[in-house]
């Protein structure tokens, strides 16, 4: 039940003390002058208490309840310190994880910069008709494109085979051609931090289309087209990882000193979110542990969302005095 309890009967314009009816916390108020009542915020959870003039006069100390005057009120145990402390250190501590996710986006940037030679090798093959196996393709010339101007060309052994030695780290193209056969084309990526396909570029299989088909073939197994924009979505993760951990930290601090339930919602709203930047950027595979890091991460500022919610929800406006006082 909402009620204001008043402790004490005191001359006006003495205090008199009140027990907050959500915490149960005491606080000292002066009451009005005459017969209507103010309103005082409880120093613990900010509940509005009313403050009502004692009607029995000093020394007489007694117990008096007014019901239906306070809003009614929501669960004390999340609307209080504890709702608030615990809110907050879910922000700080997802504001850690964010920052250990950016730093891990940005040194796996700085890893995929240096320069590296790989070796590109595989067998082109074509299916053999009427059964499920692969035939090699011997004589079918292949072209290798890689970054910075780089072009090879080598033709196929009698077993299918190829080998391109010294192609750089970055986008990598196989273009395959041969007599009777219709063309076909793979984009590879091959760096230190990332490679597709899984294993490099090493011990690929080309497979051709026989004689009689109009088109060629078109396998894209790289989601970037450039060793700079790999890393340019990793460096831009990790400013964005930084952002919303700042967000989360502001959020929490300010929360946790000030009792600013907004400033929660605003922090875990930015956890929340930043859960899914790995995978809408495609470096869920490429940085270690990142998606488990941001599912936690997320997890916590949802929780903090809906905690600070709850008590932003709770801290109504009082509703007003009635026109007798009460």
């Amino acid at each position: 039940m909402a009620a204001a309890v008043v402790l004490g009967r005191m001359a006006v314009p003495s205090p008199v003390t009140l027990r907050c009816p959500r915490c149960g916390k005491f606080l000292s108020a002066i009451p009005p002058p005459g017969p209507g009542l103010l309103w005082a915020h409880c120093p613990s959870c900010s509940y509005p208490v009313p403050v009502i003039h004692p009607r029995d006069p000093s020394p007489l100390f007694t117990w008096e309840v007014y019901p239906e005057v306070a809003p009614v009120g929501t669960l004390p145990e999340w609307n209080g310190p504890t709702a608030r402390r615990f809110s907050s250190g879910l922000l700080l501590f997802a504001t850690a994880v964010l920052l250990l996710v950016g730093g891990l986006t940005v040194a796996t940037g700085v890893g995929a910069l240096p320069s590296h030679a790989y070796t590109v090798s595989g067998k082109v093959v074509t299916p053999v008709a009427g059964g499920g196996s692969l035939a090699p393709v011997a004589g079918a010339q292949v072209l290798v494109t890689g970054e910075n101007g780089f072009r090879a060309s080598v033709l196929t052994g009698v077993d299918g085979s190829f080998t391109v030695p010294n192609v750089p780290s970055g986008a990598i193209g196989v273009n395959v051609t041969a007599p009777g056969y219709a063309p076909a084309q793979e984009e590879l990526f091959d760096s230190p931090v990332y490679a597709a396909p899984a294993g490099g570029a090493t011990g690929i299989t080309v497979t051709l289309a026989t004689a009689g088909s109009s088109e060629g073939s078109f396998l894209q197994l790289s989601e970037f087209p450039s060793l700079e924009s790999l890393v340019a979505t990793l460096w831009s993760g990790g400013i964005l990882f930084a952002i919303a951990a700042a967000i989360c930290a502001v959020g929490g601090l300010r929360d946790l000193r000030h009792d600013r339930p907004a400033w929660g919602v605003a922090g875990g709203a930015a956890a929340g979110l930043a859960g899914f930047l790995l995978p809408d950027l495609g470096l869920t595979s490429i940085v270690p542990l990142g998606l488990a890091l941001v599912t936690i991460c997320a997890t916590c500022g949802l929780l903090a969302l809906a905690t600070s919610a709850f008590r932003l929800a709770a801290r109504s406006p009082p509703v007003g005095p009635s026109e007798d006082g009460l």
